[in-house]
């Protein structure tokens, strides 16, 4: 019977370091393309603008910039009760705090409509999108396309669930507006970043695959 000298470790490469370098690549690549997957842009010059209540106010002063270099004819705020503060501050919603920080940096209150959002637990956003579709409705304004103003990871998802709502009968735009709390590029790299964008793509998933409208 022959003897076999025993192959040292080093030789061996199954399941080993030879496979790690296609996952690593992998990774990259899925991290360099989720983020601008879900800060989707893809505005339609919308006859109105609607403008998720809960945006920073650099962002703010993002909406009225593009506001006045378009051909809006108003601009919606939506958004629910207040979580922080309701009780120091007159306003109760997002959707009336935006609107009136949008008037003391120089919005045209003529051009502004508030629609406060019910207290829901879950859904709010197509909740939001339910209350614009009222109120056109009961305005009796014709329109063919809106565009949504929202921010960084959560704007694929404030598409999909407007589009839910007015596709076909109106045309869904969305415009994200850049997120300032991580670097976009690089989010992974931060606690927030990593949060903020893994949070927006199980949401997203939900919503894509596994929410039902009503």
């Amino acid at each position: 019977m022959l003897w076999h000298a025993p192959i040292p470790k080093k030789y061996y490469h199954i399941g080993g370091e030879s496979n790690e370098f296609p996952l690593f690549f992998s990774l990259i690549i899925c991290f360099q393309f989720l983020h601008p997957f879900l800060a989707i842009n893809k505005p339609i010059g919308g006859e109105i603008m609607v403008v998720e209540g809960w945006l920073p106010d650099y962002a703010l002063e993002k909406v009225i910039s593009d506001f006045q270099d378009e051909y809006f004819k108003s601009l919606i705020t939506t958004g629910g009760p207040l979580l922080k503060g309701s009780h120091l501050t007159k306003y109760k919603t997002y959707a009336e705090l935006t609107a009136s920080t949008l008037i003391n940096i120089g919005f045209d209150v003529n051009k502004l409509v508030v629609i406060p959002t019910p207290e829901v637990h879950r859904d709010r956003t197509f909740a939001s999108a339910i209350e614009v579709k009222k109120w056109l409705n009961n305005s009796g304004m014709k329109i063919e396309a809106l565009d949504i103003y929202s921010l960084g990871s959560h704007s694929r998802r404030s598409w999909l669930l407007f589009q839910y709502v007015f596709t076909p009968d109106i045309e869904v735009g969305i415009v994200s507006l850049n997120d300032r709390s991580y670097d976009s590029k690089r989010w992974w790299k931060t606690s927030s970043g990593v949060r903020m964008v893994f949070n927006e793509t199980i949401a997203y998933i939900y919503a894509k695959f596994f929410f039902i409208p009503y």
